[in-house]
């Protein structure tokens, strides 16, 4: 994980959190400053404001924990092996917990089971509304005062179906659907009953990494409405992650500058500018404030994702079998061999594979990281189901030249799939 992610607004703009170093820190209005709200949350997902903006929900270890902004109190829930959440009216949160089941929580009181076999995707609080997954499809269900209503199909066919949100109004819900290999930004319209297409005429087919060999695709993520009706999510093509804007009425364009890999953000509701996280291979993870309708922005806080830049680095892209590749390359001055990591970086470094690099470079060895094109930021399943036998041993002819040409000399190679 970066050392710094996850910017998250406030339902009114007003203030922001996001991670750093283990913690919480809480943005000031102006968003130049932060200061520690909460220690000791290393690996931290799913945060959440609560529609007062009183508290902050988060997942920790397969544990619901809310936090009360202004004390930094800490409630954990009493439900187990939590997977999602959505806020409700005031202090009440649904939740998937246990064996997949839907639950009704209270703010320090009780969870009642509300749905056997049914994941909370989204929930819109004036239309005391939900949309559920249960088995391959999406439903929409009344949840009020503890009880279920009946369901109503929002998909019409099984797929796998992700990243679920309720417009402002509540008129729409937008999901990423995948069906027969195909893989889209779908919006469904309540009144009219219909679904419509937002990504089908993109010029780079949005699920450019994705592989039927693989389970956790993520090529559209992180879909976020804004007050008029249309959106924001990031896409991953071409090796680079943007965030792109989409209407109902055709528009869609990269809303952020190109080759900043975004990792996470968060936009304003009246979509003009957004908190986000960037990095670049190597260099820092950034924290920006970012105006999307002038195409300018201000840091507010970057660090390194690792010591080791003081190495030589390169990056090029370099073709196989009339195949492009991306490829990552620390040489030490002195190396004597080099490892050629087959794999997506799982969010390129900050996690997983900054240990192996340092081991590696602390005994002089060159590091070459090779991936497929969009795969990065989205782990080893990616590209692990790329590479095979036979182009291995091409990528590994194409990293020797390309060591020899850096270095000068032939230095010899071990390979390697973490």
């Amino acid at each position: 994980m970066f050392k710094i992610s996850s910017p998250v607004l406030s339902p009114v703009n007003d203030r922001a959190v996001y991670q750093k170093n283990g913690q919480f820190m809480l943005l000031d209005d102006a968003f130049d400053q932060a200061n520690v709200l909460l220690h000791n949350i290393d690996g931290a997902s799913h945060l959440k404001w609560s529609h007062d903006g009183e508290y902050i929900a988060f997942i920790l270890n397969g544990q619901l924990k809310v936090v009360t902004v202004a004390t930094a109190f800490v409630v954990d829930s009493p439900l187990q092996n939590v997977s999602q959440f959505e806020w409700g009216t005031g202090t009440t949160l649904y939740v998937t917990a246990n064996n997949g089941d839907l639950y009704e929580w209270l703010l320090q009181g009780q969870a009642n089971c509300l749905l056997e076999q049914a994941s909370i995707e989204a929930y819109h609080v004036a239309k005391e509304m939900a949309v559920i997954k249960r088995g391959h499809q999406l439903f929409a269900v009344q949840v009020r005062e503890g009880k279920v209503g009946h369901l109503q199909e929002v998909t019409v066919q099984p797929g796998c179906y992700q990243q679920v949100a309720f417009s402002f109004t509540g008129q729409y819900v937008a999901y990423v659907g995948e069906t027969d290999f195909e893989r889209h930004l779908y919006v469904y319209d309540f009144d009219l009953g219909i679904t419509q297409n937002l990504t089908e005429m993109l010029d780079v087919y949005a699920g450019d990494a994705m592989s039927p060999h693989t389970n956790d695709k993520q090529g559209i993520k992180e879909i976020q409405w804004i007050e008029t009706d249309a959106l924001y999510f990031l896409l991953s093509s071409d090796g680079d992650v943007r965030l792109y804007y989409a209407d109902l009425y055709g528009s869609l364009f990269p809303a952020s500058p190109e080759s900043e890999h975004i990792v996470s953000y968060s936009v304003a509701r009246n979509g003009n500018w957004a908190l986000y996280v960037a990095n670049q291979p190597f260099t820092q993870a950034r924290l920006s404030w970012f105006d999307i309708t002038m195409g300018e922005g201000r840091t507010i806080e970057e660090q390194p994702v690792s010591k080791l830049q003081q190495v030589e680095s390169y990056y090029e892209i370099v073709e196989v079998a009339s195949t492009a590749y991306y490829m990552w390359g620390y040489v030490p001055p002195q190396c004597e061999k080099a490892l050629i990591i087959l794999s997506g970086q799982g969010r390129m470094l900050g996690n997983g594979y900054e240990a192996r690099i340092a081991k590696e470079l602390s005994a002089e060895n060159a590091v070459v990281l090779v991936n497929h094109p969009g795969a990065l930021g989205y782990g080893v399943h990616y590209a692990n189901a790329q590479f095979n036998e036979e182009n291995e041993a091409d990528i590994q002819q194409v990293v020797a030249k390309w060591l020899a040409q850096k270095t000068g000399r032939t230095i010899p190679l071990y390979t390697t799939r973490d």
